[in-house]
């Protein structure tokens, strides 16, 4: 897929700029180009992040924002930016263009943001590397056909499973398995 936007709020592979609180994006990826011509931010998963969490996702889809370098691997924090995380999440070497954060734009962040995001090269998207990565909460992803992880139910059978640790206490398991 290829994605280009009109307006200079945002553009992402998964979702351009998110003004909601509470939202996640977990075991998501990219791999469609991202293009604009505007000053915006521009990012493999999200474009401007303003509050939501994001959870073992990756890309691999080039991220250009023309003249403002500001396209990146996974994203970046807008200017209010909330309590969120970004965790677990991957981006393929050289797939944005902003040399000075190319894959997550966190400069002055509030103590309430927490990012984590890891640069895999060419090899490491099919060495394992990648996979064994995205999969620290259970095995949503698999190895694809081309070598690259994907998500089990891609494979058309399968099974898989996400393990959440709630904040306050306790432990709550969700699972899906069978044929798909």
């Amino acid at each position: 897929a290829y994605v280009y936007n009109t307006d200079s709020k945002g553009i992402g592979g998964i979702a351009g700029t998110s003004y909601i609180e509470d939202g996640s994006i977990i075991n998501c990826y990219n791999d469609g180009n991202i293009s604009t011509t505007y000053a915006a931010p521009a990012g493999g998963i999200i474009g401007a992040n303003e509050h939501m969490d994001i959870f073992c996702c990756y890309n691999t889809g080039s991220v250009s924002s023309g003249t403002a370098h500001y396209g990146r691997g996974i994203g970046g924090t807008g200017n209010s930016a909330g309590n969120f995380t970004v965790d677990s999440c991957y981006y393929l070497k050289g797939s944005g263009d902003d040399t000075s954060y190319p894959g997550y734009y966190q400069y002055n962040l509030p103590d309430s943001v927490s990012v984590n995001v890891t640069e895999v090269t060419a090899s490491e998207l099919t060495d394992g590397t990648l996979l064994a990565g995205l999969n620290v909460n259970g095995t949503a992803y698999v190895t694809g056909s081309a070598g690259m992880p994907v998500l089990y139910w891609e494979m058309g059978s399968g099974t898989g499973s996400l393990t959440v640790d709630p904040a306050e206490g306790g432990t709550a398991t969700a699972a899906v398995t069978g044929t798909i």
